[in-house]
């Protein structure tokens, strides 16, 4: 995925210039991470890396590295579920922190065409549930 444009899903599969995805990731409130086809890390927030206790350090590393529990991160294995069918899909998923502790969360994994219909990667959003900010401060 080139860091000139990435072509979104939506809407009708407009091409969305990179400073638009750093202003979106920047702007919001969801943990966001981006990925390349084979599940690489191209982008994450800053609420990404709150959730899930990571440094900066996420760019390039694979997605299955991220997390505390590895392999067995059901984050990881929705979005291996998600690459499989090429389609999006929405869960609550148990998370592992860093610091040991588990939580539930909502995750949402959709892919990312470029123009040509062909996935060229993927977006994870994870969105909090209730509770859940008070426990990571």
């Amino acid at each position: 995925m080139s860091n000139a444009q990435v072509a979104a899903t939506y809407p009708n599969g407009t091409i969305w210039p990179w400073n638009l995805i750093q202003t979106l990731f920047a702007d919001s409130r969801d943990a966001l991470i981006l990925l390349d086809s084979y599940a690489q890390v191209v982008a994450a927030n800053t609420e990404w890396q709150l959730f899930c206790g990571t440094d900066s350090g996420l760019v390039g590393q694979l997605l299955a590295e991220v997390f505390a529990d590895k392999e067995r991160s059901e984050v990881v294995q929705l979005l291996r579920r998600a690459m499989n069918a090429e389609s999006m899909m929405d869960e609550e998923v148990t998370l592992r922190h860093v610091r040991g502790f588990d939580f539930r969360i909502g995750l949402r994994v959709s892919p990312v065409h470029e123009t040509s219909g062909a996935i060229i990667g993927y977006l994870a959003r994870l969105r909090a549930t209730t509770g859940v900010t008070r426990m990571l401060n």
